[in-house]
């Protein structure tokens, strides 16, 4: 009886070799869409049980698979099992001072308990009744839990239970399945494919970015909550820019291509960076209405207005949320931004090998240059790595030859002594045919005013 409970589990039982000792059991795995938050609590259930048996286990069991069911109340009743199972069938497999023969008597304890608790806490379904007739074929069934509803009502719509499915429908701007998605148990925190499900909302590309934010919102995301980022934020090119140590999230790394922060960081870097989209300010005024703080977003803001502070995309994004803050906007007037780069322009005077005048420029490469010497260590420091710190070119580089641009601005820079340009022995090529070069700053004089 115990091998047919514990086969039908997936959980087997190798057999007894020739001296009547019992092999080891093989566990299952943890079903594949795993939900952190889901996770951290069944791992937490499992180690209050500790290494106990008899009536204390079956005591500990039920405490702690009541416990995790209070605490998870909209959680997939048989998900929920397959997870407890799997986690304690692993803790007991790896229990060298335990026989085989106890760790399967102490696993076919605690399933039984197991089901035995969740059974317990499950909705019953009513029972049709002489003044309650039966449900004709294709008439709606007596209601479960509100996640199991959910998930049947996805299964109607076509719609899988998966992260997969979940982010796609972030991203479709479907309204109905994410709402389903979050009654079923999914979180805006969730962790898909490197990036939390919020984000997916919050990019450019989506739809109903708006309405599927007020629905996080109104569900209980918190505002001022981290999220991650490693998969969509790097995909505009070199981002998250390196960001003060001191004053960036925990976790947060320029060097990892890893953004960790609040939404409204997310929005505001993509932003100041690439340049604003149609929503993003809606965006940001719907978090701030729902309590975002945008502290971390002004000090991002503020550390790199001299690095970016010669875009208008950066002020752009920087107006908007001092203006949400209830802050006098920063942005300098137009002459002053003149003066600061007049000095380096009249000492690389004109410019007859590119097609757009030194003053229209030289500003937006020195910043570049700011950035690769803030960003890059040593042995990365060259016009390869100044094109990656660059990153997607901007609509009014079209049809433009950065090149010659840059080594202008180089070989001005050189002259005023912030750095110099090397040629690399043997000689390197990057893009289509470019000759790379090697960037030598002058530590003492970085960074380079503009």
């Amino acid at each position: 009886m115990i091998r047919q409970l514990l086969t039908a589990l997936g959980i087997i039982v190798l057999g007894i070799g020739s001296q009547g000792i019992a092999l080891a059991i093989v566990c299952p795995n943890q079903p594949e869409q795993t939900i952190k938050d889901w996770e951290v609590e069944v791992n937490a259930a499992v180690a209050k049980i500790g290494p106990v048996s008899g009536g204390e286990l079956k005591t500990k069991t039920k405490n702690a698979t009541q416990d995790i069911l209070g605490k998870l109340p909209n959680a997939d009743r048989l998900y929920l099992e397959q997870m407890l199972l799997a986690t304690y069938c692993s803790a007991l497999r790896d229990d060298k001072a335990l026989s085989e023969s106890k760790k399967t008597q102490r696993l076919n304890e605690y399933i039984g308990e197991v089901r035995k608790a969740i059974q317990q806490q499950t909705p019953k379904i009513k029972q049709p009744t002489s003044a309650s007739p039966l449900k004709q074929p294709g008439k709606e069934k007596e209601s479960g839990s509100p996640s199991d509803l959910a998930r049947e009502a996805l299964v109607r719509l076509g719609v899988g239970w998966t992260s997969d499915s979940f982010a796609d429908a972030i991203v479709r701007g479907d309204i109905r399945s994410v709402a389903l998605f979050l009654d079923g148990g999914m979180t805006p925190e969730l962790n898909h494919k490197g990036a939390s499900m919020a984000l997916y909302a919050l990019q450019p590309a989506a739809a109903n970015r708006s309405e599927i934010l007020k629905l996080f919102l109104a569900r209980g995301m918190d505002p001022n909550k981290n999220l991650v980022d490693t998969r969509i934020m790097p995909s505009y090119g070199s981002l998250p820019p390196h960001f003060d140590e001191k004053l960036a999230p925990v976790g947060y790394g320029a060097w990892n291509k890893t953004f960790v922060g609040p939404a409204d960081l997310w929005v505001v870097i993509r932003g100041a960076y690439a340049g604003s989209t149609d929503g993003d300010f809606d965006l940001l005024r719907l978090l701030a209405a729902n309590g975002a703080t945008m502290r971390t977003s002004l000090l991002f803001l503020k550390s790199y207005e001299s690095i970016w502070g010669n875009t208008p995309v950066y002020w752009d994004v920087r107006k908007k949320v001092e203006s949400l803050k209830g802050i006098a906007p920063s942005l300098p007037p137009p002459a002053a931004r003149a003066v600061a780069t007049a000095p380096t322009v009249e000492t690389c005077g004109p410019s007859p090998l590119t097609k757009r005048p030194a003053e229209e420029f030289i500003g937006r490469w020195v910043s570049q240059v700011n950035l690769l010497y803030r960003t890059r260590n040593e042995q990365y420091r060259d016009l390869e790595n100044l094109r990656q710190v660059q990153g997607r070119p901007l609509v009014a580089d079209s049809g433009i030859d950065l090149y010659p641009e840059i080594i202008f601005t180089l070989s001005c820079l050189e002259k005023m002594g912030y750095l110099r340009v090397e040629n690399f022995d043997p000689p390197r090529v990057y893009g289509n045919g470019k000759e790379n070069r090697r960037i030598i700053f002058s530590e003492s004089m970085m960074p380079i005013p503009y």
